[in-house]
This record gives C-alpha cells, sequence and structure tokens, in this order.
C-alpha cells in the first residue's frame, strides 16, 4: 500500500477543505440546511467538485469523509457514498442525489448492516412492479434524501428495492445528537419499488466494511478539529502571566487526543485501502479503525470542551456541534462495546 497520498489526493482534500471553509465558516458548521433549493444547488457543486465521479475509490472518499468531518458537512453526500452507494454501483446506477439506506429495523437502530436474514419487510410483486410493506427504523439522512435503498424480503429470500421515498410516510425521529444527520422512521405502506436484482447478504456485506472505513475517516476528521481548536485557544488563553497550555492538566489530556489521534489516521486509512483493494481478511482492519477512530473523536471533542471551560460549555460556542458528531458515530450500527466484542471475537479466532 501507499504510505503517502497521491498528488491527486491531495489536490482532492484542498479543495474540498476550502470549499466546506467557504460554505460553512465556524458559526455555520453543523447547522442543518432546511432551504430545498439551496440543497439541490450544493448537490450540483459537489458534482462539479468531482465528489460524485464514477472513477473515486475508497481510499479517495476517505479522503473527502474526513475532510467532511473536519468542516461537518451538512448535506448526506458520505451517507449516500457510503450506505447506498454500494448496491447502487453494484446495480450500474451510481447516486447522482442523495439516496438514504433503509436497513434497520429494530428502534435501536443497532443491527448491522451486513444482517440481511429474514428482514420483516417484504417485497410483493405487483404486475410489472414491486410494492414494499412494513416499516424501517432509523434511516440516516431519510429527510433530505429523494429515494432509498431498501432491504426487503422478497420471494427468493432478502432482496435489495429501490424505492421512491415521496411514496412512503417518514416521520422524523428526536436527534439527540447531531441535527445534521437526522434520522426517520420510514413506513413504506405499498410503495412502488425497483428489484435491484442483487446478492443483498454479499452486497451489504460490502457496505458495512466500505461504511465503517469511511465513517472512521470521518471521525479522525472531528477529531483534527476539535483538537485544533483546542490547541488554539490553549496558545491563545492567557491566565495569571502565561498560556493556560502550559499547565500539565490542560496539555497532557491535548497530547493524549494527539496520539489517539494520529493512530486513529493511519487505521482509517489502512482500512479504507483495504476495501478499496479488497484485501482478504480485511474485517479486523475495518473493524480496528471504526472502533479507533470513534474512540479519537470522543476524546478529542471532550478534551476541547474541558480546555475551552466556560465558553465550551455555552450554545454560542460551535465545539459542541462537533462534540455532537463524535456523539452521533458511538451507537450508530453498533456501539464500541459491539465492535471490541467483535474484534476480540476475531482476534481470538485467528489465533
Amino acid at each position: 500500500m501507499r504510505f503517502a497520498f497521491t498528488p491527486e489526493q491531495l489536490a482532492l482534500a484542498e479543495t474540498a477543505r476550502r470549499y466546506l471553509a467557504e460554505q460553512q465558516p465556524p458559526d455555520a458548521a453543523g447547522v442543518p440546511e432546511t432551504d430545498p433549493a439551496r440543497r439541490e444547488a450544493a448537490w450540483k457543486t459537489l458534482g462539479t467538485l468531482g465528489w460524485l465521479d464514477a472513477d473515486l475509490g475508497a481510499v479517495e472518499w476517505g479522503v473527502l469523509a474526513e475532510e467532511c468531518g473536519y468542516g461537518l458537512h451538512r448535506e448526506p453526500w458520505l451517507t449516500t457514498v457510503a450506505l447506498a452507494g454500494p448496491a447502487l454501483r453494484a446495480a450500474g446506477q451510481p447516486p447522482a442525489g442523495p439516496v438514504a439506506l433503509a436497513w434497520a429495523e429494530a428502534p435501536a437502530g443497532r443491527a448491522r448492516l451486513d444482517e440481511a436474514h429474514l428482514p420483516g419487510c417484504r417485497a410483493v410483486p405487483d404486475r410489472d412492479a414491486v410494492r414494499l410493506h412494513g416499516r424501517k427504523e432509523r434511516v440516516v439522512d431519510g429527510l433530505a434524501a429523494t429515494s432509498a435503498v431498501v432491504v426487503a424480503r422478497g420471494p427468493d429470500g432478502p432482496g435489495l428495492y429501490l424505492a421512491d421515498l415521496a411514496a412512503t410516510r417518514r416521520v422524523p425521529l428526536p436527534a439527540p445528537w447531531d441535527a445534521t444527520r437526522a434520522e426517520c422512521r420510514v413506513d413504506l405502506a405499498g410503495a412502488p419499488a425497483e428489484d435491484l436484482w442483487l446478492d443483498a447478504r454479499r452486497v451489504l456485506a460490502d457496505t458495512r466494511r466500505l461504511a465503517l472505513a469511511l465513517f472512521a475517516c470521518e471521525a479522525v476528521g472531528i477529531a483534527r478539529r476539535a483538537h485544533e481548536i483546542a490547541v488554539a485557544h490553549a496558545r491563545d488563553r492567557v491566565q495569571f502571566g502565561r498560556a493556560i497550555g502550559a499547565n500539565q492538566a490542560v496539555s497532557h489530556p491535548l497530547a493524549q487526543a494527539y496520539a489517539r489521534i494520529e493512530t486513529a489516521r493511519s487505521l482509517a486509512y489502512r482500512a479504507a485501502w483495504c476495501v478499496a483493494e479488497r484485501e482478504p481478511g480485511m474485517e479486523p482492519e475495518v473493524v480496528a479503525a471504526a472502533l479507533a477512530a470513534r474512540e479519537a473523536a470522543l476524546t478529542a471533542t471532550e478534551a476541547a470542551i474541558q480546555t475551552l471551560g466556560a465558553a465550551g460549555f455555552t450554545w454560542a460556542h460551535p465545539a459542541h456541534r462537533w462534540y455532537r458528531r463524535a456523539l452521533w458515530h458511538q451507537d450508530f450500527a453498533g456501539t464500541a462495546s459491539d465492535l471490541r466484542a467483535e474484534l476480540a471475537a476475531m482476534v481470538l479466532a485467528a489465533a
């Protein structure tokens, strides 16, 4: 594998960082976009910037995902590419707009992405079309998307179906963490859909690997930005005649957060490379990256708020928005405890 980014990947990151800084300065980062016209214009801009190009791979998506975490991108680009993208690309229909993935059926939403056995939702043939019946929980960015890839039980077992969300009933769910990554309940209620004719188990296994790798890259971006905010404050804030960063109680947590970030970043891009190259035995790499990145993001954002002191605890300071995105990562498709147990099982099995 490469141990440095190519010039093209570096240019992609720089362009993305500049675009996000212009569109979402710190006081606007993490604020949901509610204007449909502006959202449509934003997606056209992403196409112009090359974010939707067919020749991008997992490493390039990882570069963009890290910048999305750094700038708290509020459009559902990452969830489209990481969650719905694998099925659509396998079906020869790469996404040109926001598309959600509807797979979870338990209210807790902790189902693994590759658990497609006997979904409760059903796909019933109806003349020349397919009708979907049932309910999906915690559909990420389901309110912003125009369509969704739905996991449903067809005549021959689990399948993947593309449904127009306008024909469904969507119920917003409480967003205790990140309001820019809202979730909803989707009542399919006989919505017409297109059968993608894919092996659901195989595609969802690929989806999980890609999603964990790309969300790990995003978590690294979150951690980097929070750490930079904290370090700048520790350097500039002066008390009793010296910068507060000179105090070990301030500098040590920031140093520990930095070490976690660097480790997580290496693991995240290793996982993205493994996914891109379809390396055999990539599962431990991907799970380790997801676990390390989630913990790095949480550690860095918590350290940032503590470093900022009273200012960090107010809604007026944007630091809490990176903290909220980090919290969203903590229970997406499984908690840190779930990932630790999974990784431990794989290590023990290999031993």
